[in-house]
């Protein structure tokens, strides 16, 4: 009886990762815009209540943001630790990026050699980077914050490093975006990715505009604190203002929360990186809330005492 029960199981964890391929649509991809009436073939198959799907980004659009991104502008650097990031943990905050006309760039930290694959990561990476639309897929390779659980950063050269690049990409990034100091999945690279921004964030002043972070959160949090929109089902984008933070900027900081109706562009963007996407991350894709949900947080003054020890 038990070995049915795990066959059965088996099967349906072998259907779940397939039929998502079936219902995607292959790449090169767009994220949804809120500038087509078109709702994805995709998102009506998978079952989704997809009425008003543009409608929850136009509303939000159509609203007086006191932000770079109101009216379809500016641009946005997202800063991960290695290649896939961007698609496993970021989907939904690039597809709301995307759609708003901002443009994207895209920077690892690593190139992802804990096993001797760097190279093909890479080139994973910039072809998923292409899909995206992004106009700049950079990846580092520097012996001084490797990729790997153990290895152990140089925070100062992986800060001046972020630093050179933004000088040499010549672009004032009105949003820089990375993990928050969890690092969402615990990851230490994830965590020193955080810790990065954070020190070179009194450099980029004047070269950058607002810092944001990915919210470590739970489903459970999810749900009790924005069932709203998950129960109306739209894609949406919200932002809003967070007053407590400006007493340390002395300006105005916003947060914003992005939501997807399916999987498919996480799907299709983590099937770029071919050699990381085994049957547990496709369970990832499918199942974690970092597929459908972004929870955008300022960093602040406080990000930076606490990172200091005081």
């Amino acid at each position: 009886m038990l070995l049915l029960l795990l066959l059965l199981l088996l099967l349906l964890l072998l259907l779940l990762t397939q039929v998502p391929n079936a219902l995607c649509p292959s790449l090169p991809f767009a994220c949804t815009s809120c500038s087509s009436a078109h709702v994805h073939a995709a998102d009506t198959e998978l079952g989704i209540a997809v009425s008003g799907l543009c409608a929850g980004y136009q509303q939000a659009l159509e609203l007086d943001l006191p932000t770079p991104m109101a009216g379809a502008r500016g641009t946005a650097l997202l800063v991960v630790a290695h290649p896939d990031d961007e698609a496993m943990f970021f989907m939904p905050s690039i597809c709301a990026l995307t759609a708003m006309g901002v443009e994207l760039h895209l920077l690892s930290l690593t190139n992802g050699d804990a096993d001797g694959l760097g190279e093909v990561r890479h080139a994973e990476m910039a072809q998923c980077g292409a899909a995206l639309g992004a106009k700049c897929v950079t990846v580092l390779n520097r012996t001084d914050f490797l990729d790997g659980f153990s290895a152990e950063w140089d925070l100062s050269a992986a800060s001046d490093a972020l630093v050179q690049h933004i000088k040499h990409v010549g672009v004032h990034f009105d949003l820089v975006l990375t993990f928050d100091e969890f690092g969402v999945s615990g990851h230490p690279n994830h965590i020193a990715t955080h810790r990065t921004v954070l020190h070179a964030a009194h450099q980029l002043r004047g070269l950058t505009g607002r810092f944001l972070k990915l919210r470590t959160r739970t489903w459970a949090r999810i749900c009790m604190q924005h069932m709203w929109a998950l129960v109306i089902g739209l894609d949406c984008v919200q932002w809003q203002e967070t007053p407590s933070d400006s007493r340390d900027s002395g300006q105005p900081s916003y947060a914003a929360l992005f939501f997807r109706l399916s999987c498919c562009a996480s799907w299709r963007g983590m099937a770029c990186h071919a050699t990381q996407w085994r049957w547990f991350r496709k369970l990832h894709v499918l199942f974690s809330h970092y597929t459908y949900t972004n929870a955008l947080g300022p960093l602040t003054e406080a990000d930076v005492r606490c990172d200091r020890g005081g």
